[in-house]
């Protein structure tokens, strides 16, 4: 019997702090709805919403701020400095999965920086040597791929920091 794979779109945002030479933080909270990824430390972020008042999908930039807003309290909508770092998509035995992975530097949120004070939440040291390899199991396994790459690319860059977000 053939089966389609049901598609599902997420958008999802990754919070960074101090870029440097030797690697930076990534900002995660825990998961804590039932499923295969409950108790993994994740970034916040959820399904690419149909709007039917419009007739249309949610933009995946309209989907991650109304998810940080929701799961964070964090009202993005001024803030212009984000960015789509990359669209990974990955395949599990009934859905393929497709992520918009935005990243948005601490820096730039200013006094809306409440991130420290969010219960079951902290930072991850990504250092560039070692990627996400001790985080085995503790973030979803399909962020292991993007953040490894998001690394690379901060590791190439981290002079230009401030160029990188503000």
């Amino acid at each position: 019997m053939n089966h389609e794979k049901k598609t599902v779109l997420v958008s999802l945002m990754v919070f960074v702090r101090n870029i440097n030479s030797e690697g930076f933080e990534v900002w995660t909270q825990k998961r804590k709805e039932t499923g295969p990824l409950f108790g993994k430390m994740e970034f916040p972020g959820g399904k690419i919403d149909y709007l039917s008042a419009f007739g249309r999908l949610e933009t995946p930039l309209e989907a991650v701020i109304r998810e940080v807003d929701e799961e964070v309290g964090l009202d993005l909508k001024t803030v212009t400095k984000n960015r789509l770092f990359k669209i990974h998509s990955y395949e599990t035995d009934t859905k393929i999965i497709t992520l918009y992975v935005h990243t948005v530097h601490q820096k730039v949120l200013g006094s809306l920086s409440q991130l420290d004070s969010i219960p079951d939440s902290k930072w991850l040291k990504i250092d560039y040597k070692n990627l996400t390899s001790p985080y085995i199991g503790v973030i979803p396994e399909a962020n292991h791929g993007f953040l490894d790459e998001l690394s690379l690319y901060f590791k190439d860059h981290y002079q230009f920091e401030s160029f990188l977000f503000l």
